[in-house]
């Protein structure tokens, strides 16, 4: 055997941590039920928020 694994996810190199993903995407799948979603934190972007009004 030679190396480390890596994550399964394309595009991404980060050592392995569990199932064939790394740790951001690991906690991505367990999250949200997919390792690609990515929701965002925190208040909406000023244009958005004026939008509504």
């Amino acid at each position: 055997m030679t190396g480390t694994r890596s994550c399964s996810v394309d595009g991404c190199d980060r050592d392995h941590y569990a199932h064939g993903l790394c740790m951001t995407h690991y906690q991505r799948q367990r999250r949200h039920g997919s390792p690609e979603i990515v929701h965002r934190r925190g208040r909406k972007p000023r244009a958005e928020q004026e939008a509504r009004r």
